[in-house]
């Protein structure tokens, strides 16, 4: 494989965004089985690797997000302008609204909650959590290449800090009995999550902005592959700590904001950068454009397909998978997932204005 001599990330930006769609929708296929076991009981550990592989997923959307609006910058040579951030976000804003009201409405129907502002919210805010992030992050935006074309180090030292911020309130708020009950919902949610979150975007900006000033990365080219690797066996033994000893806490403490989470993302994020190309099987080329090419799609769709595909095959699982059946369920669910968001995208592709509409 031929290294580059700077980090060049672009040609592995489908494969990365690919692999992030699938873990997001693994991830939740794994809690179609894992939330209903009681925390702590041992037959939820085989299924800790398959929550954990997908931590990477949000992290890696927002790196890409930023990468992407590099280019409206030419490179760092020129502002960020309005139009821009105003097209990005009225392109995420009604599938948002809509997909929300669709999986507002299964909730009523299937009598799990009922049409509430507060189930309203709950949709919009803590369901599809990332759209709302992302569009703050681009309103953000021309101020975070504003900093950046004057100091990319400066810029990745502050929102560092302001990662690290975020992390250290996590585990206070969920290890501590401080802050229980002082800090209401919509606050955990919206700012604090949205803090959580911060190195990400403004890291693929900075990268896609001056590549070169990342190059020193490459030195640990050989051996961010195994550190990432050590970075996941951490996050695994992390989340089985807490599933097993913090009872309520769980899944709340095996966020992907968790330390052992963000260096695994951080982790996969450098490794894309350091290849020049990743190598993929041939045959596969074609599964991870479709995925790459329709990633906001499947992920509006998805908790809605994941969960109605659950409920029809409930009646024919027995009460309790064994470990190699739990991991079957939860592959194929995911395949099928994908299948017929993808189904669903292609369908709509005939009718222009439902695509744009429903898929973005």
């Amino acid at each position: 494989m031929r290294h580059p001599t700077t980090t060049v990330p672009r040609r592995n930006i489908p494969l990365l965004a690919a692999l992030a769609i699938l873990g997001v929708v693994l991830n939740h296929a794994t809690w179609q089985i894992l939330g209903d076991i009681a925390p702590g009981e041992p037959r939820g550990y085989p299924y800790m690797p398959l929550d954990q592989a997908g931590k990477f997923a949000i992290p890696a959307f927002m790196f890409i997000a930023g990468y992407f609006t590099a280019y409206a910058t030419s490179g760092g040579r020129t502002p960020l302008a309005w139009s821009v951030v105003r097209a990005r976000i009225a392109r995420l804003f009604w599938p948002w609204v809509l997909w929300s009201s669709i999986w507002m409405s299964g909730q009523a129907l299937t009598g799990r909650a009922a049409l509430t502002p507060r189930l309203a919210f709950e949709a919009l805010f803590s369901q599809y959590y990332f759209i709302p992030m992302l569009m703050v992050y681009y309103l953000l935006a021309p101020l975070v290449v504003t900093v950046a074309r004057r100091n990319i180090r400066i810029l990745m030292l502050s929102v560092g800090l302001l990662q690290a911020a975020g992390v250290a309130l996590f585990y206070v708020q969920v290890h501590t009995p401080l802050l229980n009950g002082l800090i209401p919902d919509w606050v955990d949610l919206i700012p604090l999550q949205y803090l959580r979150f911060a190195i990400y975007f403004p890291f693929g900006l900075a990268v896609g902005m001056k590549p070169s000033a990342f190059a020193p990365l490459l030195r640990w080219r050989r051996a961010l592959p195994w550190l990432t690797l050590l970075a996941f066996g951490l996050s695994n033994l992390e989340g089985l700590l807490v599933y097993r000893s913090r009872g309520g806490a769980w899944p709340h403490a095996d966020s992907h904001v968790k330390a052992t989470s963000l260096l695994f993302s951080l982790g996969v994020l450098f490794c894309f950068m350091v290849y020049e190309h990743i190598p993929t099987p041939q045959r596969m080329s074609k599964s991870i454009r479709s995925l790459s090419a329709n990633t906001y799609g499947i992920y509006l769709s998805h908790y809605v397909v994941v969960g109605l595909l659950d409920r029809a095959a409930a009646p024919l699982l027995p009460a309790s998978l064994s470990p190699l059946a739990g991991w079957g369920y939860i592959l194929t669910l995911t395949a099928l997932t994908l299948a017929l968001c993808l189904g669903m995208i292609q369908f709509s592709t005939r009718f222009k204005k439902a695509r744009i509409l429903l898929f973005g």
